[in-house]
């Protein structure tokens, strides 16, 4: 009963969020130039300033950095190759829904993430979180845009354009690179970073909610179905075995567990939309995970905790 309870503390203010934002979006309550300037609010400056806050005050000491490395390296990798052989066999998608189908395998939700990681473990695990962050946005980048454009050069030239446009990534590394410097940071910079970053994850999960589009799950195809069982089974699943061979640490077991179970993230559509993807394929991945994550997630909650 204590255990449910915990999860549902931590589950329900998430889930009421990205309702909230749902609702907010399709009854007008705020207007569409609202819900643009939030998403690019909370992307480029609050949830920078959050990470880059949790970062340089934080104490890596006792985390095993070069096993987690392994760790993330190594479930991309297979997860991935999953991915791959399911198209191969069953699916053989064109080009353009293979890579919608692998983004909804492999891509995560940031935001929902953090939220939950933060709710369930508060500031003492945030900083390995905003590790894990760094790790999986470089990776799922790195996968991704080789996806769309195999293309030799090109694609390793997108690939560098896009890792250091990414926020998420450049903060992560100033963070470190500062955390492991020791440079001293004056208070007042501290403190106003940590001003910004409380409003990241409220904003950022409102936005999850706001963008879900239900008509698209009008009609149900089967990479949908595929990539919902690789994202939502297979993944956390995987990571479970990996933790436990590599991590001796339950923490940061539980913290990539909780990472690898998360639905994909809504800027998966915009990839697609913008990089010749199948966006429609993408919008109904996005919804149907997210919707379908509470059962899946609550489940692996109540295996690791």
């Amino acid at each position: 009963m204590a255990i449910a309870t915990h999860i549902l503390e931590a589950l329900f203010p998430v889930l009421a969020l990205v309702v909230a934002g749902y609702l907010f979006r399709r009854k007008g309550f705020l207007s569409e130039d609202f819900w643009r300037a939030a998403e690019s609010l909370t992307y480029f400056v609050l949830f920078p300033s959050l990470i880059l806050y949790r970062l340089i005050n934080a104490d890596f000491s006792q985390f095993e950095i070069g096993s987690l490395v392994l760790v993330v390296l190594a479930y991309f990798l297979i997860l991935t190759l999953c991915a791959w052989f399911v198209d191969k066999k069953f699916l053989q998608l064109a080009h353009a829904p293979w890579t919608s189908f692998l983004q909804g395998s492999i891509r995560y939700n940031t935001f929902i993430a953090l939220a939950l990681s933060d709710k369930l473990f508060g500031e003492q695990m945030f900083a390995i979180s905003a590790l894990i962050v760094g790790l999986f946005i470089t990776i799922v980048n790195i996968i991704t845009i080789i996806a769309f454009n195999t293309q030799g050069s090109r694609a390793i030239h997108k690939i560098g354009v896009n890792l250091i446009k990414n926020p998420l990534v450049l903060t992560s590394v100033i963070g470190i690179t500062l955390n492991l410097s020791q440079i001293n940071i004056p208070v007042f910079i501290s403190d106003t970073l940590a001003v910004f970053g409380r409003g990241a994850l409220p904003l950022a999960i409102l936005a999850v909610g706001a963008g879900l589009t239900i008509r698209s799950l009008a009609s149900i195809e089967t990479p949908l179905i595929y990539s919902s069982i690789n994202k939502l089974l297979i993944s956390p699943l995987l990571m479970m075995i990996l933790a436990l061979i590599f991590i001796n640490d339950q923490g940061t077991r539980n913290l990539l567990v909780i990472f690898a179970s998360i639905p994909t993230a809504s800027a998966a559509y915009i990839m697609a939309r913008k990089l010749g993807g199948d966006a429609e394929l993408m919008a109904s991945i996005i919804t149907f995970q997210t919707i379908i994550s509470n059962i899946s997630v609550t489940a692996v909650l109540f295996l690791i905790l």
